[in-house]
């Protein structure tokens, strides 16, 4: 036994001679059978082989294919750089950094750098092979050449200042070879990054060109001109930058090229064609400098950067610039936009339009809009501007027809809708699928109607609405919104909708003959309806003119609801329920309602100063709410004047009811009111208060009535002031 912490001689000679028989048998690189290489040579048969050093300035060993400085003659073999570099003497002499003879496949060359040569990896119809880790850089004709070679791929690899003095050189030349794969490659500053010539079935993916010197990055994929043909090229997911003159070039006797998901930024010219004997050639969500395109297109066409300015108010901020080269190409042109890109514009409105050196133009032929996808579309045959035209999306903000606003903005209704039925579908809450013509789903929206009419059918197979205002989502709101001088008419439920909204103005507008509600708001917060007439609604029994349901701080002013047509009418002019709290209603007129301002559930509500005429029902009826204040009113032959029912701490003073066919003032159930300074006259009964107590009934006028003033069922607790009189 060896003592702890000694080894003797001995055991050091076995150590050494069995990690030198190890490292001969597994080799610099760690793989078991490799053999190293240091210099240029020949590979004649399978293996695992390393470059164990960086190899400079080398001339390469001369072959029958040339000098070359790695020639590999066997399948079934990997060359392993282990990160070195393999570095030639550049100059005009064709040499190779390595090079594949014929008929040979399952080659891996990987983790090398080739450089300064002629070609850097030549393959020579060599097949089912692997080019990975490979960085390509200053070699003077092309970094990879592949020639009559099938199902290889081409993997990070990275092609770097592939030019030399101002000759044309391509980073990876493609010639009669098929099925390969190009992928997750880097290219920058080369002539020809990736040139096609009699390629097929032929994969770019994932990679980036990127030319930093403008005076040498003329293309990122060339396919080149022949008499036979490239086909089936598939060009996806890449990114291209900065090129001097063409991101892609298809040259002729090119089919059914494909590209797709494909970014190009900063360039000048995304795509040229020549095209003239090619076919099925087509670019589908490619990003040209942040706009989204598709298309198909015919003959010899260029798609290039717009660098113009916007025209103005309309336009999506979305432009491209097309060369029609030939005089006869077209182009099915798609381009797709974001719901920020509309900013106020009607999403139904906008289409193709053209621009022809002077003036702009709608693209005549077919030319549409999808709201759902976000793209609009048009086969663009002629081409206003001679060679080149700019195209791009545009819109309006000006409602002709029915409509979706669904993003902030200001919109303007520039004619009569009369008798509208290409309506938008919609869910009401409560009523569930409904439709409607105007339809709001953002905030900060602005209609202004110019007294134009939007006028609905009657169709009561469904409810329709004119206007309907609503997110599409409980409990979301909508705020900043603003209807302005529209007339709404002949909807077969309400004329206006409001379902969680905030912060409305209805100013200077009108709702007629519609068959539910006027105005329907609901769940909403400081609506302000202004200088608004409304007439014969609640076609159906129990329709209002405005209805206000669980809808605080809000204002009802300088309105009028009045209702003509029926006799039997069932309806309310100003209907105000179910927690609708601390509203203002003030300088109204009503009249010929069933009831003209109906409280019902909602508390600290104040109606001031309102006239109400021949209401068949009551003027003011009040139940269930509390602390309302009633002041300065005018009241004339309605049945009822003021009706307040089981509703506590209401104020009423300075109001004049007047020609009552029932009751001028009527309490029931209701305590703690004040009764002052009321004109009560002229009515069949004055005031009434029954089952009412702790009320005061102070300095009111009741004059010329049948009946004065009268206490009902019981006498109420807190009796009469002295100071009311009655004749």
């Amino acid at each position: 036994m060896i003592p702890e912490g000694k080894i003797g001689g001995f055991q050091i000679a076995v150590w050494t001679v069995l990690f030198l028989f190890l490292t001969i048998l597994v080799g610099s690189s760690g793989v078991a059978g490799a053999t190293n290489i240091s210099g240029c040579t020949e590979i004649n048969s399978s293996g695992y082989y390393v470059l164990s050093n960086n190899i400079t300035d080398a001339t390469g060993i001369s072959t029958t294919y040339g000098n070359v400085c790695i020639l590999i003659n066997a399948s079934n073999v990997t060359l392993d750089g282990n990160g070195f570099v393999i570095d030639g003497y550049i100059g005009l002499t064709t040499n190779y950094g390595i090079y594949t003879v014929s008929n040979h496949e399952n080659i891996t060359i990987k983790n090398i750098t080739v450089r300064d040569w002629y070609y850097g990896v030549y393959m020579s119809s060599t097949h089912n092979s692997t080019i990975s880790q490979v960085t390509l850089t200053s070699n003077r004709n092309a970094g990879i050449y592949l020639l009559l070679s099938n199902y290889n791929k081409i993997d990070r690899v990275r092609v770097i200042d592939n030019y030399y003095q101002n000759y044309t050189s391509w980073g990876i030349n493609v010639l009669s070879s098929n099925y390969n794969i190009i992928s997750n490659s880097t290219f920058v500053d080369v002539s020809y990054s990736i040139s096609l010539s009699q390629a097929i079935n032929t994969t770019i993916f994932n990679n980036t060109f990127d030319h930093k010197d403008y005076s040498f990055g003329l293309y990122g994929v060339y396919l080149r001109s022949n008499s036979l043909k490239n086909d089936n090229t598939r060009i996806i997911n890449n990114t291209f930058l900065n090129h001097t003159s063409t991101a892609v070039y298809i040259a002729m006797y090119t089919y059914n090229t494909t590209m797709s998901g494909n970014v190009f930024k900063n360039e000048t010219k995304y795509l040229y064609s020549e095209d003239l004997l090619g076919f099925g050639n087509k670019v589908t969500k490619d990003s040209y400098d942040g706009n989204v395109v598709s298309y198909t297109f015919n003959r010899n066409i260029t798609v290039a950067k717009y660098t113009g300015t916007s025209p103005g108010f309309g336009y999506l901020g979305k432009f491209l610039k097309i060369y029609n080269n030939t005089g006869s190409a077209w182009i099915n042109l798609t381009m797709y936009y974001n719901e920020s890109d509309r900013n106020g514009i009607i999403e139904s409105t906008i289409r193709m339009w053209g621009y022809n050196g002077s003036s702009w133009y709608e693209v005549p032929g077919t030319n549409g809009v999808n709201t759902i996808d976000n793209y609009v579309y048009a086969n663009i045959t002629e081409f206003a501007g001679g060679t080149s035209s700019v195209f791009g999306p545009k819109g309006t903000n000006q409602i002709s027809e029915c409509a979706l606003l669904d993003t902030p903005g200001n919109y303007y209704v520039n004619t009569d809708l009369i008798n509208a039925t290409s309506l938008i579908n919609v869910t009401d809450l409560i009523w569930g699928a409904s439709k409607a013509c105007v339809v709001v789903t953002s905030s900060n929206v602005s209609i202004f109607g110019n007294g134009h009419r939007i006028d609905g059918t009657d169709d009561t197979s469904t409810y329709n609405y004119g206007i309907f205002v609503f997110s599409g989502t409980n409990g979301t709101y909508l705020e900043n919104i603003q209807i302005r001088d529209v007339n709404v008419s002949d909807w077969s439920h309400d004329g206006i909708f409001l379902d969680f909204a905030r912060n409305v103005d209805i100013v200077d507008s009108a709702s007629m003959s519609n068959g539910k509600d006027g105005i329907h708001v609901r769940h909403s917060e400081n609506i302000d309806i202004e200088n608004v007439t409304i007439t014969d609604i609640g076609e159906a029994t129990d329709g209002s003119g405005i209805y206000f349901m669980e809808t605080t701080g809000s204002s009802i002013k300088n309105s009028s609801v009045t209702y003509t047509d029926n006799p039997l009418r069932q309806n309310k002019a100003m209907l105000i329920t179910r927690g609708s709290h601390n509203n203002y209603i003030a300088f109204n007129n009503i009249s010929y309602n069933r009831d003209g301002i109906y409280i019902d559930s909602s508390n600290n509500n104040t109606i001031y100063n309102n006239t109400f005429l021949s209401n068949s029902a009551s003027g003011i009826y009040i139940t269930g709410s509390d602390n309302s204040t009633v002041l300065e009113n005018y009241g004339y032959k309605n049945k009822w004047g003021l009706q307040v029912y089981n509703s506590g701490n209401t104020t009423i003073r300075n109001n004049t009811f007047t020609e009552s066919t029932d009751y001028g003032i009527w309490l029931d159930l209701s305590d703690y009111s004040e009764l002052k300074n009321n004109t009560v006259s002229k009515n069949s009964y004055g005031i009434l208060l029954m089952r009412s107590d702790y009320n005061v009934v102070d300095n009111n006028i009741v004059d010329s009535n049948t009946y004065g003033i009268q206490l009902g069922y019981n006498f109420p607790r807190g009796g009469l002031s002295e100071h009311s009189t009655t004749p």
